[in-house]
């Protein structure tokens, strides 16, 4: 019997060590393609939630502006936005909903301008239009006693949260509203 026949029928402890080794090698490899793989995804995850809480946040900031605007009557007078004698930057003297027109604040303050804390990096703004009654798509010059208020929220350029509602004078004087 030649010398590979007798190692192939009976290995000795030299051949087996680097069998073992090669399998060792292996496993390795694939356990850590495995934990690469599995940290990819944990950081996905990560990331996900990430946005997901900013969104939240910027929800929470747009429906506490959006409730601010609504608690004002429709108008005060026939001029869209802040009437002469207000202050433009002091939320607290506003006294219908179109003095918030293109109103913005960054990082967002409360009512009495102070910073609304965890707000840091967002962007609040409020877009006031007057739209057609029976179109409210579509703007209008004049007052047809509906008004469009669109409050968006952005962080770092994007957007990541926007309330669009529509407020009729109808509200007003129906005994609903102020």
């Amino acid at each position: 019997m030649n010398t590979l026949t007798r190692q192939l029928l009976n290995p000795t402890r030299h051949n087996l060590a680097g069998i073992t080794l090669i399998e060792t090698v292996l496993s390795l490899l694939i356990i850590g393609g495995a934990f690469v793989a599995s940290l990819n995804a944990i950081s996905g995850a990560r990331a996900s939630q990430a946005i997901a809480a900013q969104q939240r946040l910027g929800l929470i900031l747009a429906e506490d502006l959006m409730a601010e605007v609504l608690s004002q009557p429709y108008k005060e007078d026939t001029t869209l936005g802040i009437e002469l004698g207000e202050n433009t930057g002091d939320r607290s003297n506003y006294d219908d909903i179109d003095d918030y027109r293109g109103w913005t604040s960054t990082p967002p303050t409360d009512v009495d301008g102070g910073d609304i804390l965890g707000a840091q990096g967002y962007t609040r703004s409020v877009q006031v239009d007057r739209v057609q009654f029976w179109s409210p798509t579509t703007t209008s010059v004049t007052d047809q006693g509906m008004l469009r208020i669109i409050v968006t929220v952005t962080r770092g350029g994007k957007e990541v949260a926007k309330i669009t509602t529509y407020r009729s004078d109808i509200y007003d004087t129906s005994g609903a509203g102020y």
